[in-house]
């Protein structure tokens, strides 16, 4: 369902990052420890909408939290 979202996002024009929470959480973390995490940061901030996929399956710590004007979809296929 997400990726179908994001698809429909990107053939009406709109700027569309997919990636897994793990994935994610990675690379901010290495920003973290390389100073880069600002940079990093704003590669997930610029999109019109950024598909987080699985992001129940890994704790967040409040490091990892970042409010943004832009949108969102977090999904999961874990049963709630």
């Amino acid at each position: 369902m997400a990726q179908a979202l994001g698809h429909q996002a990107c053939r009406k024009g709109y700027d569309v990052v997919f990636t897994k929470a793990v994935k994610l959480f990675r690379f901010l973390l290495a920003g973290r420890a390389d100073h880069s995490w600002e940079k990093r940061t704003k590669k997930y901030l610029h999109p019109d909408l950024l598909i987080i996929d699985d992001f129940g399956l890994a704790a967040m710590t409040r490091h990892r939290r970042k409010t943004s004007t832009k949108s969102s979809l977090n999904a999961t296929s874990t049963p709630q």
